[in-house]
């Protein structure tokens, strides 16, 4: 199918086919991604991003599993830091001062540890984000493009179902 974008943030699933999912089976086949290799303007090496969004319950952690499958694919649990970096990065002008207060978001987040800590360590995402081209898609393409470095794949990705909530902030 073809990829949704949305003001450069990728929606995944539709650009991958998810087979084999039987009810009561967590298991899936993920097939080889279509998509050629597109970095930011400006930032052609960063890799895109993509985000599972849906409703609560609707079968996101399966697809992330799935995807997370993929040998070039890395989806960390689930976050709670893309809502809030949409908002910094809109109401933030200066880059400087944004980037620092996303550093500071994104590394003590209290979902942290248990999803993106599992790649980056709190210093590593920090430093990744100050770094990051001050748009939404820059940081988040250098900060998950880190974590799928960190996690041996090409592409890293987020799920988390409440951003589907804030899908406005995210446009």
């Amino acid at each position: 199918g073809e990829l949704e974008v949305l003001r450069g943030i990728d929606l995944a699933v539709a650009d991958h086919e998810v087979v084999g999912h039987r009810r009561g089976e967590a298991r899936c086949d993920i097939l080889e991604q279509r998509r050629p290799r597109i970095g930011p303007v400006g930032h052609p090496e960063l890799e895109p991003v993509f985000l599972v969004l849906g409703q609560p319950r609707s079968g996101t952690t399966l697809v992330a599993q799935c995807l997370n499958a993929h040998p070039d694919l890395v989806v960390p649990d689930e976050t709670d830091v893309v809502v809030p970096l949409a908002f910094l990065v809109d109401r933030i002008e200066d880059p400087e001062v944004g980037r620092s207060m996303a550093a500071t978001l994104v590394s003590t987040s209290k979902r942290f540890a248990g999803s993106l800590g599992e790649y980056l360590t709190a210093e590593q995402a920090a430093e990744v984000v100050r770094s990051a081209p001050w748009s939404l898609r820059g940081v988040l393409e250098a900060l998950y493009g880190a974590v799928a470095e960190a996690g041996g794949g090409r592409l890293g990705g987020d799920k988390s179902p409440n951003d589907l909530k804030y899908l406005r902030a995210l446009l």
